[in-house]
């Protein structure tokens, strides 16, 4: 069976176009620019529509940022997105993965460290995210790998960020 494509490429790149912009809007730049880094950090080109769904969920921390006015949710907007990256590349294997999800780890980081965070912070912020990176990735090859499995895996994932603000 064929698989057919509900979108056509110019309908994907509106849809993450519209995502872009309204993260640009609403969030700034930085959330932007998280964002842009893991759509670029796509593993294939020809992206399925749950993929892209899936980091669009990404948006939901942005609405609770907004609402409750929360500026540290943008670790788990960040370690959604990172989750999301690394997953989708770890039909190549687990350091692929890894070192995709730590590429959108590393621009949260420079990121912080431009909003003059300390380094202890950027220290525990890194090693949570790297600890969060490699259980999700671990755990994503014990489950059928499917789109199911994904969004598991990132929502704990995001949710174990929420958790890593305690620190």
């Amino acid at each position: 069976m064929i698989h057919t494509s509900r979108f056509s490429i110019s309908n994907r790149s509106g849809f993450v176009l519209c995502i872009v912009a309204t993260t640009l809007y609403v969030g700034g730049t930085a959330w932007a620019q998280i964002f842009l880094t893991a759509i670029i950090l796509r593993s294939r080109p020809d992206v399925r529509e749950e993929r892209l769904f899936l980091m669009a969920c990404s948006l939901i921390w942005l609405v609770i940022c907004c609402w409750m006015v929360f500026r540290q949710l943008f670790f788990p907007y960040t370690m959604h997105l990172a989750t999301c990256a690394a997953l989708f590349a770890s039909d190549f294997g687990f350091w692929r993965a890894y070192i995709n999800g730590i590429i959108v780890v590393t621009m949260f980081i420079a990121i912080r460290f431009l909003q003059d965070a300390t380094n202890r912070v950027l220290s525990i912020e890194f090693i949570v995210a790297a600890i969060i990176l490699a259980l999700a990735i671990y755990f994503y090859q014990l489950t059928p790998r499917n789109a199911v499995s994904r969004a598991v895996v990132v929502i704990v994932g995001s949710l174990c960020a929420v958790a890593g603000l305690a620190i």
